[in-house]
């Protein structure tokens, strides 16, 4: 093709490795001209005769930003491209297919000039294989859930979403980029012509943290403080609240430290009541069975535990939990990286707080920070920090693993082509 990506675009391009791909850039980056090429790609050399959706804020940037780029990648590959309309005046095309003989159908959706139940209504009836968006933080809560449970016609249907890198904390941020299906790209601001010179400024103004604008406008995953969790801090604070559900991580050891949280569940979010910690050097060891009715009694002062998470490692831990209690205990299994961004979504967004009395994990998260060769490095880049003194923050992790908040919306069973 004659279209020449930079090196920081060319991931747009590839075929994905997870359901949803998130691209965060700003003004000028080419992130949509370069993801509606990546979905097209995957479109033309995987499907044929499937359908599948482009979700826009307003109609001229359907008509324009989507239309333009489907027809210059089609002209480049040498596929048809047919335009028509359907009911309401939208759009729709037929776009060539390089995998069989019959085109895929690509139906247009605005979702910025009506009300989300109509827009949510829109989509209902839809089977679709793939659905690229733009401008996706502006999306309602509720169509992006329609528009997520439409995907449900192939075995790995995929979800392609852009958006610029202001108002960091918004929902659709904050919920999407902590869930382990989703790819994460962030393309830095690089200031050019085509963007005001006040630009870099003003989009600061809207991050009003440090963390946000390392990472959405510099493309850092690392604070500059190199913190893991550098809003902590702002997140202790004793809630008097009904608990509606208590859920406990358990971070265990038989010969150093054993930690575990208890979180309880209230209107506004989640609440680290209380942890229990054991350090086996000073307070001497304890088996098993003894650490697990240690931490129940003490946890049982605050309400019945419902679910305990705990390390994948420990298999006597859980043992010992089933056979003391009748709660559901499940292993921890999510990788340490989506696990911590799952915590990072919560504190960020105010939707987890932590009491003042859990003062070990409190102190952990004061010095829980990345390498300092690591900081600075580019967002995709995996990064693990220093495993010392995290026992309490690895129990936390594994409170929030199977949170419901993080369920995608269930998809209905495979529709056949």
């Amino acid at each position: 093709m004659s279209h020449r990506p930079t090196a920081l675009q060319r991931p747009l391009l590839e075929a994905p490795t997870k359901p949803h791909r998130c691209v965060i850039g700003a003004k000028g980056s080419g992130k949509s001209a370069n993801l509606i090429r990546g979905w097209a790609w995957h479109i033309t050399s995987c499907y044929a005769g499937h359908e599948h959706a482009a979700l826009a804020k307003r109609k001229v940037q359907l008509e324009g930003v989507v239309l333009r780029e489907l027809s210059s990648f089609s002209a480049e590959i040498g596929v048809p491209l047919q335009r028509g309309r359907r009911g309401g005046g939208l759009v729709e095309w037929r776009l060539g297919s390089l995998a069989g003989d019959e085109p895929n159908l690509i139906r247009g959706v605005v979702f910025g000039e009506a009300n989300a139940d109509s827009v949510a209504g829109s989509l209902q009836g839809l089977n679709l294989a793939t659905l690229y968006c733009d401008e996706a933080p502006n999306l309602s809560e509720l169509v992006r859930a329609e528009a997520c449970s439409r995907l449900r016609s192939v075995r790995f249907p995929t979800g392609w979403w852009s958006g610029n890198p202001d108002h960091p904390s918004h929902h659709f941020r904050v919920d999407f980029r902590s869930l382990p299906d989703v790819e994460e790209i962030i393309l830095p601001l690089h200031p050019h012509d085509g963007i005001p010179a006040d630009y870099a400024a003003r989009l600061e103004a809207t991050m009003p943290h440090q963390w946000q604008r390392d990472r959405y406008i510099h493309s850092l995953d690392a604070a500059a403080s190199g913190l893991v969790y550098p809003r902590f801090a702002d997140r202790v604070a004793d809630v008097d609240a009904e608990w509606t559900e208590l859920r406990a991580g358990v971070d265990w050891a038989a010969k150093t430290v054993s930690h575990a949280v208890l979180l309880g569940r209230h209107d506004a979010g989640w609440h680290v009541i209380d942890e229990w910690r054991h350090d086996a050097e000073t307070d001497g060891e304890m088996d098993e069975e003894q650490q697990a009715a240690a931490m129940i009694a003490q946890f049982d002062r605050w309400g019945r535990v419902g679910h305990w998470t705990v390390d994948q490692t420990s298999k006597g831990i859980r043992l010992a939990l089933r056979q003391q209690t009748d709660a559901i205990v499940r292993d921890s299994g999510l990788p340490i990286h989506d696990g911590i961004a799952k915590v990072s979504a919560l504190l960020n967004s105010g939707r987890l707080t932590v009491a003042w009395r859990c003062v070990d994990l409190r102190d952990e998260a004061v010095g829980y920070g990345y390498p300092p060769s690591a900081r600075g490095a580019p967002a995709p880049t995996r990064l693990v920090p220093v495993q010392v003194h995290n026992h309490g923050l690895d129990a936390l992790r594994y409170a929030i693993e199977w949170l419901p908040d993080y369920r995608m919306p269930m998809r209905t069973p495979r529709i056949a082509a």
